[in-house]
């Protein structure tokens, strides 16, 4: 339904986002999808270690795929929050 797409759309950019920072450390600048955010993301970049990032991304594809299948939306999104602050 709509609220579905609504996540899917956040975890899009969620993940754009992280893929960001993590380039953003490499130092390559030019290969980040929001140009517009740099400035944010380089100011964040330095809270997260390359392996939280993975972490992140990896979590973020999981449950993009969890969302794909006919899983309770709600039960998805909160185990998702919580595998965020678990993700190291």
């Amino acid at each position: 339904g709509d609220k579905k797409e609504h996540i899917f759309l956040w975890l899009t950019y969620l993940y754009m986002m992280l893929r960001d920072m993590l380039i953003l450390q490499v130092g390559v600048e030019e290969f980040t999808y929001h140009r517009n955010l740099t400035a944010d993301l380089q100011a964040l970049k330095g809270d997260f270690s390359p392996d939280r990032l993975f972490a992140l991304l990896g979590l973020v594809e999981k449950h993009y795929r969890r969302l794909s299948s006919n899983l309770n939306l709600r039960l998805a999104v909160e185990n998702f929050l919580i595998g965020m602050g678990d993700a190291k």
